[in-house]
Formats: C-alpha cells, structure tokens, sequence
C-alpha cells in the first residue's frame, strides 16, 4: 500500500510480460498469510491504475494474482 510501491508498479508492469508474485515475511503472527492475502485484493480495488495494469499484464500467478478473471 505504499506509495513507493505503486509507484514502482506504474513504472514497472508495463515491461513485464510474465509475473510471479510471492510473499516473503520474518514475522512470528500466525495469522500473517491470511492477512496478506487479504491484502491484495483490496490494493487492486482502491487503485484503478494498478487494476487495468494488472489485466493487461498476458502472465501472472503467484500470491497476489487475480482470483477471477483472466490470469487466474
């Protein structure tokens, strides 16, 4: 959700053609892999841009991919 990130995202996904997404944590919270999965979709929601970046995207899995739709 940072504003560094989205910034790295406009910039970057544009040049991607094939995207993996994985999450990495040092974090003790058991609760901590339902808390970023929750997360993704509602940074997608709250940003059009990254939304239409991430469906133009021919490849993506991983994490944070889309659960519907066409990269699903």
């Amino acid at each position: 959700m940072a504003p560094s990130h989205a910034h790295t995202d406009r910039i970057g996904l544009p040049l991607v053609e094939t995207f993996v997404s994985y999450d990495t944590t040092d974090s003790d919270d058991p609760g901590i892999a339902q808390k970023i999965a929750e997360l993704h979709p509602r940074r997608c929601t709250g940003d059009p841009v990254l939304t239409e970046l991430v469906a133009a995207l021919p490849s993506y899995s991983g994490s944070s991919a889309p659960v519907s739709g066409p990269h699903s």
